[in-house]
């Protein structure tokens, strides 16, 4: 088998970072003590020396469905001093017709304040969900901290940033808010002319709270009528309350352990939603990973249920796993659950798990719950059934509490309902920490199920086509996912989710444009993703590598830096092997915790991953080779991820 060429090729850019543009240039300003990073008509990462006090205050602009509107950023000026700095652009939202366009500025001063300006206009009537500036405030500095917020009638709350993730609104009708993202400063930030409130965003998988402009939305959605004048306006100051220490520019990354140990979870891979059956050669690539499971999506009110049934049932048999089948019931569940188990008396389904799911509600009703389960238990005896969701956290929260009866809770998580920014979703990682631990606080000794875990969210419904006839399905996909970027983010979130008590975790699909491999046949959009047939994507030997570890233990660990790195320690009897992601376009200097000065390592990045394009019987797999390490520290290439086994 040769290696792609030509029209195969894919560019080195593009297998670290998945897309073949530059990624926006950041410009760094200064705001007196405040460091800032401008990208796209945004601030980005507010901090004053180690201190994070927001990770963004920029404008986002949502339509009636929740889908963002993408800016078209003209006339920008930025101006640059050692202590200061002014920003503008022009910003114009939609295309044939122009919706809305505004003028933004945005000036820091010596003293540490930040002021932000909107001047904008409707063009086109339209109705939208959010409009405006937005504000997150980043979930480790502000989550548990006490709040004080002055209402638009001077009226003064004490209040504090919930811990748990919140179902209703932590905070509303907002003119200033006021806390202590760490002990060395406090924070304030007024609204002058708006009422905002605050959001709760970690249920869908960011690691942030938001604040944004409430009144301007309501009721939801709001009609924005032409020649509608917008203006807003927000300052932002910071009081430096314990002196700053100095600030050590590219310090190398600390990697610590505890001795704190949990399960391996399950792993498992859901079947593609591109390709209907795997073939012989998919089949031997896939069941060589080792996973311990096969998710399928079973809609029971799609006359096409039973063929998808069967298919699926025969590639499980080819990878040899069992089911953990997510069952869609409709409007009569008895009458459902019964063909269903009819069906499964004719094709002999080995079925660890059913998930129990609504096609119209959010998330598992007790009723529902109640009136098949009995059905289920009769029909399939070892299985486990359960309850959940295939929205997000937010809606098995809101929905809580759910029957005792059932064995498990079930959710997906995906790191971009909200941003698509390749540093947020790194970010983002740390809200899976938030989910477990808002999962475990209501979970009564159930099972936590964190199913299927992707880069974007899964569809929902059935069938391939939207109203409009296109196909929808390339809605759920991000050509992130050939990258070694979808790599190491895969590694952040598997020890963010196992460290913190997931029982059973299913990452992706098996093949296409969702899955760790592209499989026999080429992308449904290859301009836009463009792998090839037979490609294997980088994320395939993460997980393959990482379940040779699943008869073991996880040993706990912590960086100091997780937007750049994230580490794993895993350990089997006597062996201790070390997972290293670099979730930067940087190599990073990593200190490593051993005694040890050489190492015998196994690196997953660009050289190996080009050499490793195609999988066949010449292909040099990846490869140990040993190095030298001085004062205990790595260099880390470019989105490389490392396997080392460590000395004991």
């Amino acid at each position: 088998m040769t290696r792609p060429s030509g029209p195969y090729s894919v560019s080195d850019h593009f297998l670290l970072t998945g897309t073949e543009h530059p990624l926006y240039k950041k410009q760094a300003l200064k705001a007196g003590p405040v460091s800032v990073l401008y990208e796209a008509g945004c601030l980005q990462s507010l901090t004053l020396g180690h201190d994070k006090l927001l990770g963004m205050l920029g404008i986002v602009l949502r339509d009636m469905d929740w889908n963002v509107i993408a800016p078209v950023i003209s006339s920008e000026s930025i101006e640059s001093g050692k202590n200061s700095f002014s920003v503008s652009c022009h910003v114009q939202y939609g295309n044939d017709p122009v919706l809305f366009s505004a003028d933004i500025r945005y000036t820091g001063k010596n003293d540490g304040t930040i002021q932000c300006s909107l001047k904008g206009e409707i063009l086109n009537t339209f109705w939208c969900n959010r409009m405006g500036f937005y504000l997150l405030h980043p979930v480790v500095e502000s989550s548990g901290k006490n709040v004080k917020v002055i209402h638009p009638d001077g009226r003064e709350e004490d209040s504090r940033f919930p811990e748990t993730i919140a179902v209703d609104k932590p905070f509303s009708d907002i003119r200033s808010i006021t806390y202590c993202p760490s002990e060395r400063v406090s924070l304030d930030i007024s609204f002058p002319d708006g009422s905002f409130e605050t959001v709760d965003l970690r249920g869908w998988g960011d690691a942030f709270f938001g604040t944004y402009d409430g009144a301007i939305v309501r009721p939801l959605p709001a009609e924005f009528k032409k020649d509608t004048k917008v203006e807003q306006e927000i300052v932002l100051s910071v009081d430096v309350l314990n002196p700053l220490g100095k600030t050590k520019a590219d310090e190398p990354v600390r990697i610590t352990f505890s001795e704190e140990e949990v399960p391996f979870p399950s792993v498992g891979i859901a079947g593609s939603s591109m390709v209907q059956a795997l073939d012989d050669a998919e089949s031997i690539l896939l069941r060589a990973v080792g996973f311990d499971h096969y998710r399928i999506d079973l809609h029971l009110a799609d006359p096409a249920w039973p063929e998808i049934f069967t298919f699926s049932n025969t590639d499980a048999r080819k990878l040899k796993l069992p089911l953990q089948i997510a069952l869609y019931i409709s409007q009569n569940p008895g009458d459902e659950v019964r063909t269903f188990l009819q069906k499964c008396f004719d094709i002999f389904p080995m079925v660890d798990d059913v998930i129990v799911l609504s096609e119209e509600a959010e998330a598992t009703s007790a009723e529902l719950f109640h009136e098949v389960e009995p059905l289920l238990r009769e029909g399939l005896h070892h299985a486990r059934i359960g309850v959940g969701t295939n929205r997000h956290f937010a809606a098995l929260n809101r929905f809580k509490p759910y029957p005792l009866q059932a064995d498990f809770l079930a959710w997906p998580v995906n790191p971009q309902m909200h941003f698509d920014d390749s540093s947020v979703l790194i970010k983002n990682l740390q809200a899976q920490v938030d989910i477990m631990t808002s999962a475990s606080s209501f979970a009564e000794g159930r099972l936590l199920y964190v199913t299927p875990v992707s880069l974007k969210p899964q569809l929902l419904g059935t069938g391939i086509q939207d109203s409009s006839g296109n196909d929808k399905r390339f809605s759920s996909v991000d050509s992130r996912q050939m990258s070694l970027y979808a790599a190491g983010w895969t590694l952040g979130s598997f020890k963010y989710l196992a460290e913190h008590g997931a029982t059973a975790i299913t990452f992706f699909e098996t093949i296409g444009e969702r899955g760790i491999i592209q499989g026999s046949k080429p992308p449904v959009h290859p301009d836009a993703f463009p792998a090839f047939p037979g490609m294997v994507f980088p994320v395939y030997f993460l997980l393959r590598e990482l379940l040779t570890m699943k008869e073991g233990k996880i040993i706990k660990s912590n960086v100091s830096d997780p937007e750049k790195i994230s580490a794993l320690l895993c350990s089997y009897g006597t062996q201790h092997k070390l997972f290293i992601a670099n979730h930067t376009t940087e190599t990073i200097s990593v200190i490593l915790p051993v005694k040890s000065q050489s190492l015998n390592i196994t690196m997953l990045d660009l050289s190996s991953v080009r050499q490793n394009l195609i999988l066949d019987k010449d292909s040099p797999l990846l490869q140990i080779q040993s190095v030298n390490l001085v004062k205990n520290i790595l260099n880390l290439p470019p989105m490389a991820c490392l396997f080392s086994d460590l000395p004991v």
